[in-house]
């Protein structure tokens, strides 16, 4: 949702989070009432926009990787150095992203599920990897979204 002070005041007034801004509003204290909104919170969760490649090496344990058969085949062993390769180029660049701005994950993170199988540490540790604890603000308003004072002043006003 963009921000507005009518989406503002509607989050302000009827705490739907229970978030407790109703004394702070009462008392017109909107330093407070903007810390309560920006206030990191774990159970709320973020989508990260950049990811630095260092931390998805982190993240792998290469025992998680789907292991080749004993003997195997053309394709299984091209389909192996196509992952292997595309790893190599993903960690080389600045950042990477994990999920897409709708919730869906990137070519990046399909490629990771196609390369460890679901519940594998490494899989888990990529998918938490792409979120991150926000705020209130943010998650009424969009990533990086900071409520001043004045603007709460404006909202309760309006």
């Amino acid at each position: 949702m963009a921000f507005t002070l009518a989406a503002l005041k509607t989050e302000l007034t009827t705490d739907p989070s229970q978030l407790g801004y109703a004394a702070s509003v009462a008392t017109r204290d909107d330093s407070i009432t903007a810390e309560l909104i920006n206030r990191v919170r774990v159970a709320i969760a973020i989508k990260r926009a950049d990811i630095a490649p260092s931390d998805v090496v982190i993240a792998i344990d290469v025992t998680d990787y789907t292991a080749l058969p004993g003997t195997p085949t053309a394709a299984q062993l091209s389909s192996e150095r196509r992952f292997l390769s595309w790893m190599e180029a993903a960690i080389s660049v600045p950042s990477l992203r994990l999920v897409n701005e709708d919730g869906t994950d990137t070519m990046v993170t399909k490629n990771f599920k196609a390369m460890f199988p679901a519940g594998s540490g490494t899989l888990t540790r990529l998918t938490a990897l792409g979120l991150r604890a926000g705020s209130r603000a943010e998650q009424l308003f969009g990533a990086g979204t900071i409520i001043t004072a004045g603007d709460v002043a404006a909202a309760v006003t309006s």
